[in-house]
């Protein structure tokens, strides 16, 4: 299990996982949506967590899949 994002404790299974369910949002709104500006976080992964999931999106519509980050 490869972890995406330390504090909060989100997986490249569960970014794969929102890209399948069409998960979309701009990296701000992802901080918003997982919290990423509160106390208990650094927030420093959501622009490459959005990145991970604009790549499962496109590799989703493709039919193919993207592997790595």
């Amino acid at each position: 299990m490869t972890y995406m994002c330390d504090c909060k404790q989100i997986t490249e299974e569960d970014v794969r996982e929102w890209a399948r369910l069409g998960f979309a949002p701009t990296a701000e709104d992802l901080i918003a949506a997982l919290g990423f500006s509160d106390a208990s976080s650094c927030g420093r992964c959501a622009t490459e967590i959005h990145k991970y999931l604009v790549l499962m999106r496109l590799a989703a519509k493709e039919g193919g899949s993207a592997s790595g980050r």
